[in-house]
């Protein structure tokens, strides 16, 4: 029996398992996708207790152990290690290989959702799956990616490492100081967990510069849960195209299931699962790599 895992803490939220199950279903595999709550003290263990156990293909990697996974596995592939987050980890005999499937996955969303990757780029966030969204329209040939968070720090962090190292441009900014860089993205990618917090949603798709918005730009929340975020409700109101966070996590969890199994990953029957469990309004909803819904 061939047995798949997501593992993090907490990971009951997670969407993950409807999707992974249906694609098992489809192609008629006999196996499972489990969710495995490890807090960080166990996650050792835990990793080893998966490598010893030879059902397991792989797992999922969520938060809070995506960076901490690059220390576990036996090899990091290239884009994992300039992204420095493993969000899977596939089985190659005896070994333990750490990937990342969320640039990927982004990139796939984007381009389905009608968005341009290589056009100038806006990102909203600067933690695990800002790292992923960057990496992947740098590679994707983007003329310009700018940053902003928070912490003005925290987001030329990133522009250092993976924009400017790159060859690319882009200038970090807070997410107080957008008006200039709302004006020049055609594509802006909101990667915090802001509008997954009733509290803060509202405040803070209501504070960002809708009025510098160019019209037709792409606007791409990874959260999912809630599908229709108030981000994306103000910048559709705004004339944007928008694109919900489902995406992102259908096409990172069909790239992880592909690596795992080796089968062609039935993309429209894990969509569907996806689609019914997020209007179905059944348990809570919740994520897998990354800050917000993003991944798992």
């Amino acid at each position: 029996m061939i047995r798949l895992l997501l593992l993090g803490w907490p990971v009951g939220h997670s969407r993950s398992p409807s999707m992974h199950r249906a694609a098992l279903a489809a192609l008629h595999l006999d196996g499972t996708y489990e969710l495995l709550p490890a807090p960080p003290e166990d996650l050792a263990e835990a990793v080893e207790a998966m490598r010893r156990d030879p059902e397991v293909l792989g797992f999922n990697v969520t938060v809070p152990h995506k960076q901490a996974m690059l220390n576990l596995v036996d090899h990091v592939e290239p884009i994992a290690a300039s992204i420095g987050a493993i969000n899977t980890v596939v089985r190659q005999g005896p070994l333990l290989i750490g990937a990342n499937t969320d640039a990927e996955g982004f990139l796939r969303a984007l381009r389905e959702g009608g968005g341009d990757p290589e056009a100038p780029a806006l990102v909203l966030g600067a933690g695990g799956a800002a790292r992923a969204v960057v990496a992947a329209l740098v590679r994707a040939g983007a003329e310009r990616v700018d940053i902003a968070a928070r912490r003005r720090d925290q987001a030329q962090e990133l522009v250092e490492a993976l924009v400017l190292k790159a060859g690319a441009k882009g200038e970090a900014r807070t997410l107080d100081g957008l008006t200039m860089a709302f004006g020049r993205a055609s594509t802006i990618v909101q990667s915090t967990s802001a509008t997954m917090d009733p509290e803060a949603a509202r405040p803070f798709a209501e504070g960002l510069p809708w009025e510098m918005l160019i019209p037709g730009t792409t606007c791409m929340d990874l959260v999912y849960a809630p599908l229709d975020t108030t981000f994306l409700a103000r910048a559709r109101a705004a004339g944007a195209n928008g694109i919900d966070g489902l995406g992102m996590l259908l096409h990172q969890g069909a790239l992880a299931f592909e690596r795992w199994t080796g089968k062609r990953p039935p993309l429209e029957v894990m969509r569907e699962a996806l689609y019914e469990e997020s209007y179905s309004g059944a348990g809570p909803a919740g994520t897998t790599s990354s800050d917000p819904s993003t991944s798992s």
